[in-house]
């Protein structure tokens, strides 16, 4: 896919720019959590560019889900402070992101400025993809840039909307996300996919699938998938597998059955004491954790064979603390010039970034469902609208 892009030519002294950015990052005591803020290193590269020709860059995006409510802890003011550090100059922070006087605020900064607007999801009109608030966004500048591909696959006002109002086009995250997804992956090919729920990772299983030399699994998919081949309902983090995710279990057997490769044990929780036990003899009381020490050593065995790998999903419950699986299956890749190593997913990158791990990968997504979503082949709303024609 090819996506219309802002030559730096076109980018004039004092020109306006408005910039969606995915600062969907971790808080902590009001502060952006500096071993987890990798997606928003990312945008600094283009912000920067702008900044020298002269531009008036006013960034915007979201934090969490207030479902249209005002909620301080999920203000964006700590990605404002974020990016004074990073960017060495005064971010303007725009509070009431519709009122005339916030828009005549911007236009009245000198060229080289930047603007951090309040959290878009604290208006519902952000969700619904409304026009009324698209045209709102679209008063501040000049010309919109898309830079968060972890958003593209949402049919929001920042996003999709927008676009109609302005001149648009893609920022190098997204061309560099598009053009690295879209590679050629070369067998053998190794798909490790984990996470919680199945239902959220069906379609990208179904698509990459069909070209994964093996699937290797983990986290909730890999707890729904041996729930369904022994029959019995076990539990990650505390919840029971759902009748849902056991029916698409038995869909992923039935269709990858001789691809597949489920855990052979798991750290449980039984009785209150941490275990290792064979999936044989899992138990319905069982609060499965983590892959156990021999899946690893399985997994690895394969991803060193490998010379494609996409990493999709935790290998167990982190929010438990169980961290050992997916930090292994890490480790396992070559760091070799011949592997195709790409990772996505906003908690398994933040988690890989703490661990310093991101380095065995070549490619490191910044999108979790947005990255799923293009591998299942589905449209990106936010991609679409930016399309080369």
């Amino acid at each position: 896919m090819e996506l219309k892009t802002l030559p730096l030519s076109q980018v004039k002294r004092g020109t306006r720019i408005l910039m969606r950015v995915d600062c969907n990052v971790p808080i902590k005591s009001r502060q952006v959590d500096v071993e987890s803020d990798w997606r928003l290193e990312q945008t600094l590269e283009d912000i920067n560019a702008y900044l020298q020709k002269g531009a008036i860059v006013i960034l915007m995006g979201h934090l969490g889900r207030p479902r249209g409510l005002t909620k301080l802890s999920l203000s964006l003011r700590p990605v404002a402070r974020w990016y004074e550090i990073k960017l060495g100059k005064k971010v303007l922070f725009i509070k009431d992101v519709v009122s005339k006087k916030s828009v005549q605020k911007v236009a009245g900064l000198e060229p080289g400025s930047v603007v951090m607007l309040e959290n878009l999801r604290f208006y519902p009109n952000e969700t619904f993809n409304c026009i009324w608030f698209s045209k709102r966004l679209a008063r501040f500048a000049d010309i919109y840039v898309n830079d968060a591909f972890g958003v593209s696959h949402r049919r929001h006002a920042s996003v999709k909307n927008v676009t109609r109002f302005l001149p648009s086009y893609a920022g190098s995250i997204l061309v560099n996300e598009t053009k690295e997804l879209s590679k050629k992956r070369v067998s053998p090919f190794v798909f490790v996919l984990g996470g919680i729920k199945l239902k959220t990772k069906m379609p990208t299983l179904l698509m990459l699938g069909r070209e994964a030399d093996e699937i290797l699994l983990g986290g909730g998919v890999a707890v729904a998938v041996v729930s369904a081949l022994m029959n019995k309902v076990f539990q990650i983090n505390g919840k029971n597998i759902s009748r849902r995710e056991l029916s698409l279990a038995r869909q992923a057997i039935k269709k990858f059955k001789t691809k597949l490769v489920s855990p052979i044990d798991f750290i449980c929780s039984r009785n209150g004491k941490l275990q290792t036990v064979l999936t044989l003899n899992l138990e319905k009381e069982d609060e499965i954790l983590d892959i156990g020490p021999s899946s690893i050593k399985l997994y690895s065995a394969s991803l060193k064979r490998a010379k494609s790998v996409v990493f999709n999903g935790a290998m167990g419950s982190l929010d438990s603390g169980a961290m050992s699986g997916t930090e292994a299956i890490a480790k396992a890749l070559s760091i070799s010039v011949s592997q195709q190593a790409i990772v996505g997913g906003g908690d398994t990158v933040g988690f890989l970034q703490k661990k310093k791990l991101l380095k065995h990968f070549k490619f490191v997504s910044t999108g979790g469902g947005a990255m799923l979503a293009f591998l299942a082949g589905k449209k990106l709303p936010g991609l679409k609208v930016l399309k080369k024609k």
